[in-house]
């Protein structure tokens, strides 16, 4: 039972690992410049039936409405994987 306890706390201090969309691996934190950005959302666009690219938006603090995220000062970042 305690190895139980001392596996499930270990895993549990682990860092979540970074998402993944459509096979392109995208990190959970990246810094720009002096800022620390996190991944507020990703997705894939399609044409047809084509996989064209996966983007990713990086804020400084997570939004969930686009008006909130626009309006946001600091640093911003799209990241688009080809």
């Amino acid at each position: 039972m305690k190895r139980w306890l001392a596996l499930m706390l270990l895993l549990a201090a682990l860092p979540a690992s970074a998402a993944e969309v459509a096979g392109v691996k995208l990190e959970d934190k990246i810094k720009l410049g002096a800022s620390e950005l996190l991944l507020n959302g990703a997705g894939i666009r399609t044409r047809v039936f084509f996989k064209v690219y996966v983007g990713a938006l990086y804020l400084p603090e997570k939004k969930s409405a686009a008006a909130e995220a626009l309006a946001q000062k600091g640093a911003k970042r799209v990241a688009l994987t080809m």
